[in-house]
């Protein structure tokens, strides 16, 4: 394998390359499209940048070109609704403002912690290299439908909130609901922060590659980094209803998203923890998956 495909640099260079024309793609067909729904010419953007994404993938056989989409693309909507909601800058209030903070906030978060774990372009999520020695030569489909597509449309039902909770409507006025948004949204990047950070050191300081990290919020929670996951895009949600009650709709959002953990993301981490450490069996005996238990059994 030639040097430059382990190197972190080139890998990081590669993926800004995809992302920035991915952008400048998706910016032209803003320009170029205009449906009478906004939400529909938001969805066509949506999956055409997908399927860019997807097309570098193929060509650099990897699919984890794609990882980062999740927390680039809904900042890039929220801008979307941003623009459709205002006409000029001057015209957005400090809540708006503030409300689109968190998103940029969560996205820079997340980004940099995927960036922190990626070390070029031979890493490729483990899943997907399950997926393509289990589908062969289907793995392109999968690919494109499964890994790419279809979290897509995930983070697109979850970012609906976003239709309502950027908008004109009730923009200045501050809500129990928006004050619960924050709580929640703002809690879920610290805990999400808290975990990947003890993980983070843990990983770096192990002398055993077996070993079980059950310290911290690990020790409350198998997966306290997906539960800040799940949590932010409630607190989303939470924004919308302050915006707009009728907005109640856009549940579907992040319903998808937490039955995406808790069906697949979840039993899926598990068992391939189970096949490489043989005492998380035991972990998983008095740790809970999702909800962390307050008081900690003794051992």
């Amino acid at each position: 394998m030639m040097t430059f495909i382990k190197s972190k640099s080139f890998g990081l260079g590669l993926v800004a390359f995809v992302y920035i024309s991915a952008i400048i793609m998706s910016y032209w067909l803003y320009l170029l499209i205009d449906f009478t729904t906004p939400v529909w010419e938001l969805l066509i953007i949506d999956l055409s940048a997908t399927l860019y994404v997807y097309l570098w993938s193929c060509i650099w056989r990897n699919a984890s070109l794609y990882d980062p989409y999740w927390s680039v693309a809904p900042l890039l909507l929220g801008l979307f609704w941003l623009d459709q909601s205002y006409s000029s800058i001057s015209q957005i209030p400090i809540k708006i403002w503030f409300i689109y903070g968190i998103i940029v906030l969560w996205g820079i978060r997340l980004t940099w912690n995927w960036m922190r774990w990626f070390t070029g372009l031979d890493y490729e999520d483990w899943r997907y290299r399950a997926f393509r020695e289990k589908t062969g030569k289907w793995f392109f489909l999968v690919n494109l439908f499964a890994i790419q597509v279809f979290p897509t449309v995930i983070v697109f039902l979850g970012s609906l909130s976003m239709s309502y909770s950027l908008s004109t409507i009730n923009s200045s006025n501050i809500t129990i609901f928006d004050i619960v948004g924050f709580i929640v949204a703002f809690g879920a990047i610290l805990i999400e922060s808290m975990a990947d950070r003890q993980l983070h050191v843990f990983v770096k300081g192990r002398t055993d590659r077996n070993q079980i990290m059950n310290k911290g919020l690990w020790g409350r929670s198998r997966h306290p980094n997906y539960l800040g996951e799940v949590s932010f895009w409630w607190g989303l949600y939470f924004f919308s209803l302050g915006a707009d009650i009728s907005s109640w709709w856009v549940l579907i959002g992040p319903i998808a998203i937490t039955v995406l953990f808790l069906t697949y993301s979840i039993p899926a981490m598990d068992k391939y923890q189970l096949s490489k450490k043989e005492q998380y069996k035991i972990y998983m005996s008095h740790t809970p998956a999702f909800i962390p238990r307050i008081f900690r059994r003794n051992k």
